[in-house]
């Protein structure tokens, strides 16, 4: 039987006339008039005002295949709120952490990841596939692999390692996709902005955030749209991949980076002046790798800190407000040690040959029996080093490969930056000590005035810790400091 609507309309309304009229009686001469209609009821109270959406960490935002296709793991992110109730849904921001796709986290993201949210923005700090992993990139990802491939000269044959890197990058841009789909997903419960979003990241996650923002479409897939791009010390590895319209670029590189080296930051900004893309770069002279390098939170232009310069940037392309685009070049903050070998000429070094090299130190010495040497390790480093020789475990000036001292003045702090090498074959998941590191003898107590000792132990799960000895720890392992990972390239 079909409805009709208009039929049944109507009779409502006669039946409400009718029941206006006395029900269609007569009304009689003494009843009174119509009685008064029920009040209505009271409205509804109004509904408690929603929880603000929370912090969490460790959440699970995909899985990414490993162990060369034969096992999956899941992949864990951080989220951080300002612990507001959600009026409006938020801009977010992704944060991809260094480690030269080897190593790093996302947990020293958190002060960063706070900031952010003190801005009202919502930051996901994410952790993704490393080279250890032995990752599988997924058929979605596999044209930015075999984009990598094509741009591979054809008289150069890859070794399985420099194979298995690729895709350890591919995957990674796999996994910082699929972040930030989980984010989009969940926008509701998230209070973001599912189309408003920067990328965020330190050297190998700078990498990750340069790929993932502008060599995509490179590869026949599809951009993911984020508003702006943060470059803190990194590179693009497909050249010529922006195209006019892309979004804003930030960089900050110091010109003596000997991880990534400074030509990628000026490959950058030639690629955005040539597709007029609008930028901030930032030079730091004398600066080599990381943020304690270049002063991320001490050095900056105008009075304004480096750190507070690419949150303002952040905040003017995901707040419509008014972004400062320029290029400077400023100097690093106090007292620089670095050496750079570059351009020396390579071999074997007597002391008086190594003394020019280290212009600031007092003294240089142990260096007979030409254990000293300049070497060229493209597979680890660009440029040339200085290699030490040491003999088995002999420390201190008289057996030391090379030795030379330098005067400090006081300070409250002293940052010492130094490359660690994993010997071919490190079992990563097992762990162990990582010999000839840091200077001393990890057979034997230092006495804390001639020498001391602090090698450093990769431990099972992949922490990193560095063992200190002191006259008051009589034990052989002393006391065992883990470390804050950082953005370390």
């Amino acid at each position: 039987m079909t409805l009709n609507i208009k039929a049944v309309v109507l009779s409502f309304l006669a039946a409400a006339s009718l029941s206006a009229c006395g029900g269609g009686g007569s009304s009689g001469s003494g009843g009174g008039g119509v009685p008064s209609p029920p009040a209505p009821p009271p409205p509804p109270p109004p509904p408690p005002p929603s929880s603000p959406p929370l912090s969490m960490t460790d959440v699970v935002y995909a899985t990414g295949s490993v162990d060369g296709g034969n096992a999956e793991v899941e992949l864990l992110l951080d989220v951080y709120q300002s612990g507001e109730a959600c009026s409006d849904p938020r801009p977010f921001v992704i944060m991809i952490h260094g480690g030269g796709f080897v190593g790093g986290d996302k947990r020293p993201w958190r002060d960063d990841g706070e900031a952010l949210a003190e801005r009202d923005f919502v930051g996901v700090a994410i952790n993704y596939r490393l080279l250890g992993d032995d990752p599988e990139p997924g058929p979605e990802i596999d044209p930015l692999f075999q984009l990598f491939l094509s741009l591979v000269d054809e008289d150069t044959v890859l070794t399985p390692e420099e194979l298995q890197l690729l895709r350890t990058i591919a995957s990674s841009v796999e996994d910082a996709g699929n972040a930030v789909e989980w984010v989009q997903e969940n926008s509701e419960e998230l209070c973001v902005d599912p189309d408003t979003f920067a990328l965020w990241g330190s050297s190998a996650g700078a990498y990750i955030s340069l790929l993932l923002g502008y060599a995509l479409d490179d590869a026949g897939l599809t951009p993911i749209g984020q508003s702006v791009v943060i470059d803190h010390w990194g590179g693009q590895p497909v050249p010529g991949a922006m195209q006019t319209g892309d979004s804003p670029l930030f960089i900050l590189h110091g010109d003596q980076d000997q991880t990534v080296d400074y030509e990628e930051a000026l490959s950058l900004q030639a690629d955005a002046d040539l597709n007029q893309i609008p930028y901030s770069f930032y030079t730091v002279e004398n600066a080599g790798h990381g943020p304690d390098q270049v002063g991320l939170k001490t050095n900056g232009v105008d009075g304004v800190t480096f750190y507070d310069l690419t949150l303002n940037f952040i905040e003017a392309h995901l707040r419509d407000g008014t972004p400062l685009y320029e290029t400077r070049t400023v100097p690093a903050t106090g007292s620089s040690n670095m050496q750079n070998f570059n351009g020396s000429v390579t071999g074997k070094l007597s002391v008086a040959e190594l003394e020019p090299l280290f212009t600031n130190a007092q003294r240089v010495s142990g260096v007979n029996a030409g254990r000293a040497e300049i070497v060229s390790w493209p597979e680890a480093f660009q440029g040339q080093a200085l290699a030490i020789s040491l003999d088995a475990l002999a420390v201190g000036e008289r057996y030391s490969g090379a030795h030379w001292i330098t005067s400090l003045p006081a300070r409250d702090e002293l940052y010492l930056s130094y490359r660690i090498r994993f010997e071919p074959g490190f079992d990563f998941g097992a762990g162990g000590t990582l010999t000839g590191l840091a200077g001393g003898n990890p057979d034997s107590l230092a006495n804390g005035v001639d020498w001391w000792a602090a090698p450093v132990v990769w431990r099972p799960g992949g922490d990193v810790a560095q063992r200190l000895y002191h006259p008051a720890q009589m034990s052989q392992t002393g006391d065992v400091l883990p470390w804050d990972h950082g953005d370390s390239g």
